[in-house]
C-alpha cells in the first residue's frame, strides 16, 4: 500500500544560536549549532552566509556531521571541515557562551565571540516554513520548544578575514532595551513535508494508523524533542486501485500544536496518482504566548511570509519503485528575492 505524501523530521539539533548582521557586514547571517554526530558525541558546526546569500558551513575535523541538503537563501557553499583554533559553544542556565575560531579549505579566517553570563527564558516558536529558502524543495519549518533572543547587553565580537562585523538591530525593545538579533534555542525539530527525491509513505513504515479499508489515519513521527503527527479527515487512500477523485483535509501539529493545516486532492491515472496538496491555514508562529506574538507582528519579514502554499504533482508506481514527483510554490517571503525561482511542471502521464 502507498499513500501520497512523505514526512521526515530531524532532531539533530541540540543547540543552536543565530545571529543577523547589519547591511554592509561580509557575513549575513551566522549560526552556531550543537549536532549529534555519527558517532552520537555532540559536534560543533558553524553555518554562515556571504554577501551573496550562499550558505557555508564548517566543523572541527574528525567529526562525521550529518549531509546538509536543505537550500538555504540562494543555495549551499563550502561545507566541509575546518582548523579549529577554539570551538566552544554554550547554552544553558548560565547563559551564552560562544568562543569559535577556524579557518576554512579555502583560507578564510572566522572569528566569534559572544558572552551572556545571564540566564534566559525561551518560549515555543516555530519558524516559517521554507525559511530562507530561494528553491522550496519541501514543506519545511523548524520547531523550537525553548527559544528566545539573548538577554542584553551582550559582549560580541565577530569577523571574518579581519573584517568586523556588528549584528542588527531589531525594530522593538526586548527586556526594555534596544534589542539585537542574537538569538539561542534549546532543542529543536525540523519537520519536512514532500520532500524532494524521497518515497511515498509505504505500509511497512512505522507510525501508521490505517483502517480497515486501507486510508491512512495518521502517521506520527516521534523525536526526542516533540511528536510530529499528521491526520487526514476523511483518510486518505492509498494509490494502488485508485477509481475517483477524491478530497481529504489534512492538519500537521507539533507537540499538540497545530503547525498547518489544508486539503489533499487525488485522482488516479494510468501509473499512478495526480496529487494537489493545499496549505489554507498555514504558520502561525508561536505557541499562542505573547513573546511569540510581538515577535511575529514585528519582524518584517516574518510580517511578508506568505500563509498559503500548494504543491502540485504525481505518484509514480511504474519503475524501480513508487515515486513522488512535484514542486510547492510560494514557499518563500514576499519582495526577498528580485526574480521569481523557476518551477518545471510535473511530467504527465
Amino acid at each position: 500500500m502507498t499513500w501520497p505524501v512523505s514526512l521526515q523530521i530531524n532532531d539533530d539539533i541540540t543547540l543552536a544560536a543565530p545571529a543577523d548582521m547589519a547591511p554592509g557586514s561580509p557575513i549575513r547571517g551566522l549560526e552556531a549549532q550543537r549536532v549529534t554526530a555519527a558517532d552520537g558525541r555532540p559536534a560543533l558546526r558553524v553555518l554562515y552566509s556571504t554577501a551573496d546569500g550562499i550558505t557555508h558551513a564548517a566543523w572541527p575535523r574528525g567529526a562525521e556531521l550529518p549531509p546538509m541538503d536543505t537550500p538555504l537563501g540562494r543555495g549551499i557553499g563550502l561545507v566541509a571541515p575546518a582548523d579549529f583554533a577554539r570551538d566552544v559553544f554554550e547554552v544553558g542556565r548560565d547563559g551564552v557562551l560562544i568562543d569559535v575560531d577556524f579557518t576554512d579549505r579555502e583560507g578564510h579566517r572566522l572569528v566569534w565571540r559572544v558572552r551572556q553570563p545571564r540566564a534566559w527564558r525561551g518560549f515555543g516558536f516555530v519558524a516559517p516554513p521554507a525559511a530562507g529558502m530561494r528553491h522550496p524543495t519541501s514543506f519545511f519549518f523548524p520547531y523550537m520548544p525553548t527559544f528566545g533572543f539573548v538577554p542584553q547587553p551582550l559582549e560580541f565580537e565577530a569577523s571574518f578575514d579581519g573584517v568586523p562585523f556588528q549584528l542588527q538591530r531589531l525594530p522593538f525593545p526586548w527586556h526594555w532595551r534596544r534589542a539585537l538579533a542574537m538569538k539561542a534555542s534549546v532543542g529543536m525539530v525540523v519537520v519536512e513535508l514532500l520532500k524532494d527525491g524521497v518515497p511515498p509513505l509505504a505500509a511497512e513504515e512505522p507510525g501508521l494508523v490505517v483502517d480497515t479499508e486501507g486510508r491512512l489515519v495518521s502517521c506520527t513521527r516521534p523525536s526526542s524533542v516533540a511528536d510530529v503527527v499528521l491526520q487526514f479527515q476523511p483518510p486518505l487512500p492509498r494509490v494502488e486501485g485508485l477509481t475517483d477523485t477524491h478530497v481529504s483535509r489534512w492538519r500537521i501539529s507539533v507537540d499538540d500544536n497545530r503547525v498547518a493545516d489544508g486539503t489533499v486532492t487525488v485522482a488516479p491515472i494510468d501509473d499512478g496518482a495526480v496529487v494537489a496538496w493545499v496549505v489554507k491555514r498555514g504558520w502561525g508562529g508561536a505557541r499562542g504566548l505573547r513573546p511569540g506574538a510581538l515577535l511575529t507582528r514585528a519582524v518584517p519579514m516574518l510580517r511578508r511570509w506568505p500563509t498559503a502554499y500548494s504543491w502540485l504533482g504525481r505518484v509514480v508506481l511504474a519503475g524501480d519503485g513508487p515515486r513522488l514527483v512535484g514542486r510547492w510554490r510560494n514557499a518563500r517571503p514576499v519582495g526577498t528575492f528580485e526574480e521569481e525561482p523557476t518551477v518545471e511542471e510535473p511530467p504527465a502521464s
